[in-house]
């Protein structure tokens, strides 16, 4: 009650959030772009989780949110740039 008066009155019931805290990732959405940095397809990183497909889809959406990104290689190189992701492996053979 309080806050749908607050909200009536014109006020904010939420704080703002700056654009910073919005790169933050959780546990599970930090290995879900680790799972599309390393090319895996949703069904790919789902099984390796755990979770369905549907699962995987519904991370990915928040994750582009997030680091608003508009598509996958958008939030793998946004979270590469934020530091997010581990830099490539030494040993790992370039795409051709």
């Amino acid at each position: 009650m309080a806050a749908l008066g607050m909200v009536l009155q014109g006020r904010r019931w939420f704080e703002q959030v700056d654009d910073d805290a919005l790169a933050v990732l959780t546990e599970r959405q930090m290995a879900v772009l680790q799972g599309a940095a390393a090319g895996q397809s949703n069904r790919g990183i789902g099984a390796q989780l755990g979770v369905s497909e549907r699962t995987i889809k519904d991370h990915m959406g928040l994750i582009f949110r997030r680091l608003q990104a508009g598509s996958r290689a958008e939030a793998v190189a946004r979270g590469a740039a934020l530091g997010l992701l581990p830099p490539p492996s030494a040993t790992a053979r370039p795409l051709r």
